[in-house]
């Protein structure tokens, strides 16, 4: 009987090591993106796939203030979708996106044609990354003395 409860005991211990294990490999790591230099370099980080990268503005300090981000008025810049072999990439895994140049297996959606527009001095802009696998993303970020600098918001 003793041999029996030290097998018994031994199974537990597996088992929920081996739930524990399942549980930490199933856990998604929250998106996040960092944005600098000029262009923008858009980075990333987490356990998702980008299923779009969309970048609005611009936006006034005033309009920042009365929360224009978060109206109807997308102001809509560039648009790129991931295919091939970004397709289900982790977040963490993607190479850095420069504002305007599109990466090799992605496909620009807006404009339809030629560059998105120019970034302008003083200006703010809305960077958001719906995902497949983890929660969407979104950050802004102004043009500030010649380079992008991510503003700090409640959610990042």
């Amino acid at each position: 009987m003793p041999g029996l409860i030290a097998r018994i005991t031994s199974l537990g211990k597996f088992s929920i090591s081996l739930l524990m294990l399942l549980a930490l490999a199933s856990c998604e790591t929250a998106t996040a993106i960092n944005v600098k230099g000029f262009p923008p370099e858009i980075s990333f980080s987490g356990s998702g796939a980008m299923a779009q990268l969309v970048v609005t503005g611009p936006f006034s300090a005033d309009e920042m203030k009365a929360g224009h981000l978060n109206s109807t008025d997308l102001r809509l810049l560039w648009q790129i979708n991931p295919g091939g072999v970004y397709d289900n990439t982790n977040m963490s895994r993607l190479p850095p996106i420069i504002y305007g140049i599109v990466p090799q297996g992605c496909r620009q959606v807006y404009p339809p044609s030629g560059s998105p527009k120019p970034l302008v001095e003083g200006s703010y802009y809305g960077i958001s990354v719906p995902t497949r696998g983890a929660p969407d993303i979104s950050v802004i970020f102004k043009i500030e003395n010649g380079r992008a600098v991510k503003v700090p918001t409640s959610g990042s």
